[in-house]
């Protein structure tokens, strides 16, 4: 499935992406609604994430 997102839009979800990289690295681990059925990323997932949005790579 791909989206379309406008360059503003993915500067926010990089932005977002790494506030939360930092916010897992200084602390215990997430606290968030949103995985209470799913495993958050990783520091080094959110790593490699953040440069497939940047170069729009494809999972692979």
């Amino acid at each position: 499935m791909m989206i379309q997102i406008s360059d503003r839009e993915l500067a926010t979800v990089l932005a977002a992406l790494r506030y939360w990289q930092q916010d897992l690295a200084e602390n215990d681990g997430p606290i968030s609604e949103h995985f209470a059925e799913q495993t958050p990323l990783s520091v080094e997932e959110i790593d490699d994430l953040c440069e497939r949005l940047n170069f729009g790579s494809t999972i692979s």
